[in-house]
């Protein structure tokens, strides 16, 4: 749980939640798309997961020659992701 002091942390703590939203919708996308590629809620999750991994894609694919596995692409957006909250934790508390 996180407490803040400060009522002005509010909006962090708003992008606090949405990055958590997204790493558990992104984590069940990736384990409903193992089991079942073609099922309407893993279809309907990478809608919602994917735009933010291609679009690292897209970035990265102009530094480099080739093309980045797209496991590779997901392990630097978590890791990102998680950077991030920490950094945002430890400006409010």
């Amino acid at each position: 749980m996180i407490v803040i002091s400060n009522p002005f942390a509010f909006p962090i703590l708003l992008i606090i939640w949405s990055i958590d939203a997204w790493l558990w919708m992104a984590s069940l996308r990736i384990v409903l798309e193992k089991l079942n590629p073609n099922h309407q809620l893993t279809v309907s999750l990478g809608r919602l997961v994917d735009p933010l991994v291609k679009a690292l894609g897209r970035l990265l694919s102009k530094c480099f020659k080739r093309e980045l596995p797209e496991w590779l692409l997901w392990l630097i957006t978590f890791f990102a992701l998680v950077a991030l909250r920490y950094i945002l934790v430890s400006l409010i508390v």
